[in-house]
């Protein structure tokens, strides 16, 4: 006798009505991925200090005509908001109070990579793509790099340029904001 499995795929909505009923915790570390909800790990240490550098950094350089998100979520669809380490958006009046960006908010997406690297890379990165999201950056804790990828297209994204220490870099659509990528991946280094 064959055992035949249903999975069920859950919604933002399922989501939302999770947490406010107690199901899950608002701060639980939880992404939506074509209708499934993944458990992902609190950063290490490591992850942490290169999200507060990247912090720093941006706020520094954006000033009040960008707005800067810290590991929030983003729609994509009713069944995909991932949780991306940082996000330069678009600027709205109510801070994305009504309602969360969405890909065409995005200026530069960031995902910081230790553990996550595969899921990133695998997963992530061509969900991002085929959303339109126009700028990635991959932040590679494991190499050393900054992976940059640009000009989505519904396979993925048909550029990707690796920067090191002593490269600098700028995101596409703001041309002001300048990242040494030593700084983003060395702790120590002053900015």
């Amino acid at each position: 006798m064959r055992v035949e499995l249903q999975y069920r795929q859950f919604t933002i909505d399922d989501l939302e009505q999770m947490v406010a009923r107690g199901i899950l915790a608002e701060d639980e570390h939880i992404e939506l991925i074509e209708g499934q909800l993944l458990k992902t790990s609190p950063p290490g240490i490591l992850h942490a200090a290169c999200i507060d550098r990247l912090n720093k950094l941006f706020s520094r350089q954006v000033a009040d005509d960008i707005t800067l998100s810290i590991q929030n979520p983003i729609t994509i669809n009713h069944i995909l908001q991932p949780e991306p380490d940082v996000m330069l958006l678009a600027p709205r009046e109510d801070f994305y109070m009504r309602a969360r960006p969405t890909a065409k908010d995005v200026l530069l997406l960031v995902e910081v990579s230790d553990s996550s690297l595969a899921y990133d890379q695998e997963i992530k990165l061509p969900l991002y793509a085929s959303a339109g999201i126009r700028e990635v950056w991959l932040v590679n804790l494991r190499d050393s790099s900054i992976e940059c990828y640009s000009h989505p297209a519904a396979q993925g994204y048909r550029l990707c340029e690796r920067f090191f220490a002593g490269d600098t870099i700028h995101p596409d659509t703001l041309a002001t904001v300048t990242v040494d990528v030593g700084y983003v991946l060395n702790p120590l280094r002053p900015v």
